[in-house]
């Protein structure tokens, strides 16, 4: 046991001789010692985000508005199968789904 206790001790005054020209200027010792304070905000911790959790994220962030508008895209093809011309035509608006002829009618008016 007392020859680790003599490497430890070794080691430590080794660190200690080629530290010795490192000096800390007053900010950094503050931040350091806040940093080690218990009761620290969550807002001022430091944190680290793994590489693939960040690409998965721009993946899906990507991927969002390609679905939307492929959804959209579809949705044009759907009003296009309903409007054959054998059937009465459909028209969306703010206001709700009518049949071209109900906005005829009330035009007439």
């Amino acid at each position: 046991m007392n020859e680790r206790f003599k490497e430890d001790e070794q080691i430590r005054n080794e660190l200690r001789t080629e530290l010795e020209h490192v000096v800390f200027s007053g900010k950094l010792k503050q931040n350091v010692l806040e940093s080690l304070e218990p009761g620290r905000s969550f807002w001022k911790k430091e944190i680290v985000i793994p590489l693939p959790v960040i690409a998965f994220a721009l993946i899906l962030i990507a991927a969002i508005p390609v679905a939307g508008w492929r959804h959209a895209v579809s949705l044009q093809g759907e009003t296009a199968i309903a409007e054959r011309p054998n059937e009465e035509k459909i028209v969306v608006s703010a206001a709700g789904v009518f049949y071209e002829s109900q906005l005829k009618r009330e035009g007439d008016r």
